[in-house]
């Protein structure tokens, strides 16, 4: 089944290449990359075409939209995908080689798994340095009553998401202020199974650029 990698980005010229790169080097395939630029004034539009160019293999779309926040942004993506499960990617951030497939593993091998995350490490952007091997306690299974009290699983990047279910809980709420994906991740476990890769499979990367929201 095809697995839909939706890029938020926003001003990430100099990051992207980099998020791209990793989806192309997944041992999973087929893939497509969906980027909603999120108003960027930068290059994000050349760098992303460049980059197509040089890997025909892999579909990709650019979409542009005036800038109104990264959650609007996945939401585009969701809406433009075609692939059976959802992945989203910060520009900013990568993926290891074996993530994808990791996860596709645990959701092809049960129906009642809706979602799965991974583990992470927190890398310097700039340098590679590697700050922490961030110890999250990764719940899995009918995680609902332990996210209504606080979110102990893992950031957007670190996620793979039935598109059934995407639909069905109806996506990121945009009028909230913040923690989209924390209120997500409440609605999806009210519905399915949640299941984790214990496994740092996401170098989540700290850099002195733009984020995607304040």
């Amino acid at each position: 089944p095809l697995v839909s990698v939706i890029i938020p980005s926003y001003q990430r010229a100099r990051l992207i290449a980099d998020a791209l790169d990793s989806v192309a080097c997944q041992t999973w395939h087929p893939l497509e990359i969906v980027v909603i630029d999120d108003g960027s004034s930068d290059a994000t539009e050349a760098v992303v075409t460049a980059w197509a160019s040089q890997h025909p293999e892999i579909p990709l779309r650019y979409r542009w939209q005036e800038n109104a926040g990264g959650n609007v942004a996945r939401n585009h993506g969701i809406r433009e995908a075609q692939g059976t499960y959802i992945a989203f990617l910060d520009s900013d951030d990568v993926w290891h080689p074996d993530k994808t497939v990791q996860q596709l593993a645990l959701l092809q091998g049960d129906d009642g798994i809706g979602a799965v995350y991974c583990g992470l490490r927190e890398v310097q952007a700039e340098t590679g340095e590697v700050l922490r091997e961030a110890g999250l306690a990764l719940p899995s299974g009918d995680i609902l009553s332990r996210l209504l009290v606080r979110d102990e699983t893992g950031p957007t990047s670190a996620w793979v998401i039935r598109k059934t279910h995407l639909d069905q809980v109806g996506g990121f709420d945009p009028d909230l202020a913040a923690r989209q994906d924390w209120d997500l991740w409440i609605r999806l476990a009210a519905v399915t199974r949640i299941s984790a890769v214990d496994a740092p499979l996401l170098d989540l990367r700290h850099h002195g650029g733009p984020r995607t929201a304040s």
